[in-house]
């Protein structure tokens, strides 16, 4: 069976690869960046794949539940229903540090993710971004700034975040969507994630 993966902010494809492959050895692997057109490409792939979204991956996804609806298995691993502290969602970035954020991409992309990568306490990937164009991360910040998922599209839905997330306020996000998994000692890393989930592909 193969996994849709769509990716997270800011992350290479060859370092989900890396996860997706010593985790899921035996499985065929498809990666997704969230960017423009990303949603054409999932809708490529077949009814019967599991598609696994994480953090933006997830937010997008999100947003389009009649696309998730059409997959028989969807997991999402860090999801949110809008990632701007000042709307009370569980959201722990305030919208000025994420317009301050995309200009940072226009002077130095480079330095803004290995910012955003010590912040967020993820694993340093910011040496392999295979794949990313700086207009690819500049649209992905402008999602995060100007959308929001509707109330009600994470109900019913297999996730999980981490209670140590440095991003997302997962008690906050638990409350409004009491079915979302929160896991101790796990933060916004995806390894930690998967590995937290015990989620089998």
């Amino acid at each position: 069976m193969k996994v849709a993966w769509i990716n997270g902010w800011g992350i290479g494809i060859s370092y989900l690869e890396t996860i997706a492959s010593e985790l899921y050895p035996n499985k065929e692997h498809r990666y997704i960046l969230p960017k423009l057109g990303w949603d054409a490409e999932l809708s490529e792939i077949s009814k019967n794949s599991t598609v696994v979204a994480y953090s933006l991956g997830a937010f997008l996804l999100l947003n389009q539940p009649n696309l998730y609806h059409y997959f028989d298995r969807v997991i999402f691993l860090a999801p949110f229903e809008d990632f701007k502290k000042e709307e009370e969602r569980g959201g722990k970035v305030y919208r000025s540090q994420l317009i301050y954020l995309r200009r940072w991409l226009q002077r130095d992309s480079l330095a803004a993710i290995r910012d955003f990568v010590l912040r967020a306490g993820l694993s340093d990937h910011s040496h392999d971004l295979f794949g990313i164009e700086d207009s690819d991360l500049i649209w992905g910040v402008d999602r995060l700034i100007n959308d929001s998922v509707r109330r009600g599209n994470l109900v019913k839905v297999e996730a999980w975040i981490g209670e140590n997330d440095r991003l997302l306020d997962a008690g906050r996000i638990n409350s409004i969507n009491p079915g979302i998994n929160v896991l101790k000692n796990v933060g916004h890393d995806l390894r930690e994630l998967l590995v937290g989930a015990k989620i089998e592909l």
